[in-house]
């Protein structure tokens, strides 16, 4: 009677985000049709293919942290990724800065937009199981 919670794998879970991700850059691609030099739309598109890079990372050093039996190395390694993405995202931020056909807040923005379809559609498929739940407990 009680089914596991829906809870994706890192590997479904990065992939639907990432097709989330990519349907939403695509909206902001043709945004572009109207205003070609806009530097918000082109840093949201570059801030959001620079996240899916980094969910990539994470995803890939989440993979292969199951191998390891030492708690201690696993720590390490996960820091050791941690510092590589934060790099990542300073160096994109960085350079977003210092040039003139990227807005930093678009750049930023495009930075948060995997993360934050990752929350949205965990939240909505943890409800619908939860719906669907108390549906069925009612009958």
């Amino acid at each position: 009677m009680n089914r596991p919670v829906p809870i994706h794998d890192v590997q479904a879970q990065f992939a639907r985000s990432a097709r989330l991700t990519y349907f939403v850059l695509a909206a902001a691609g043709l945004g572009l049709a109207s205003d070609i030099s806009n530097p918000v739309i082109w840093g949201l598109i570059f801030g959001g293919l620079t996240g899916v890079l980094n969910g990539y990372f994470l995803r890939n050093r989440l993979k292969s942290v199951g191998s390891l039996a030492d708690t201690e190395q696993a720590n390490a390694f996960l820091k050791q990724n941690y510092v590589s993405r934060l790099g990542l995202v300073v160096a994109v931020v960085f350079f977003a800065a210092h040039v003139n056909f990227l807005s930093v807040y678009g750049v930023g923005a495009g930075l948060l937009l995997l993360p934050c379809l990752t929350v949205i559609d965990a939240a909505v498929t943890l409800y619908r199981h939860s719906a669907a739940r108390d549906a069925v407990d009612k009958i």
